[in-house]
């Protein structure tokens, strides 16, 4: 048995502990987030070059990843994106002589009825109205992109953002509750790290081209 091996023999015995204590023993062993990083400035998109430049982001990765299809443009935009209230936050790389974007993420509070809702309405409806029937305020996260470069064994840069976002959502906003689809390869870190709850599941989710969430 070859070290592949063992490492995949792992990780499937792994996958079938329980989830409280797969948290727990993940979340002993993960360094702690800085507070600041070197270089690297978060803040919401202001204008107009921001927020081609996040659109963009999202589009390669989202293409890399078999979730949309190449866009003339090179851009991802959704119509959630024109409601006022969404936010597109992003994290830019300052270099001597210009800046860089290596990270994104789109913020977009519930419009409920009189408006268009949440992308994830399109399937997940049945799930989230339960949460709206309890009068509760749902912010979706989406649009979530970083730049290969940056991502590899790094998990600064987006876990700072995450918390950059978690605060934005509920001090401002006054969120009671983030939701998010994800793809089912990267459910365990949003379980076991980020500590969301499934509340659905679909083989295809034409949101990302068909692919399950």
């Amino acid at each position: 048995m070859d070290i592949k091996q063992l490492k995949q023999i792992k990780k499937n015995i792994f996958r079938l502990l329980p989830a409280s204590m797969r948290s727990k023993m993940i979340r002993k062993h993960m360094p702690p987030v800085r507070s600041k990083l070197d270089n690297i400035v978060f803040r919401c998109a202001d204008n107009l070059d921001d927020y081609i430049k996040a659109f963009h982001l999202v589009h390669e990765v989202y293409v890399q990843a078999g979730y949309i299809k190449p866009e003339p443009s090179a851009l991802r935009i959704t119509p959630f994106h024109g409601n006022p209230h969404s936010r597109v936050f992003i994290g830019m790389h300052q270099g001597l002589s210009c800046e860089t974007i290596v990270y994104t993420i789109s913020m977009f509070p519930d419009t409920g009825e009189n408006g268009l809702g949440l992308p994830m309405d399109s399937a997940f409806k049945q799930e989230l109205d339960c949460l709206r029937a309890q009068n509760r305020m749902l912010v979706e996260i989406g649009a979530l992109a970083s730049a290969p470069c940056y991502r590899q064994n790094n998990m600064n840069i987006p876990m700072l953002g995450n918390r950059i976002v978690q605060k934005y959502a509920f001090d401002y906003l006054k969120a009671d509750d983030l939701v998010i689809t994800v793809h089912p390869k990267y459910r365990w870190v949003y379980e076991d790290i980020l500590l969301f709850e499934e509340i659905g599941y679909v083989e295809q989710y034409d949101y990302v081209r068909n692919n399950p969430a």
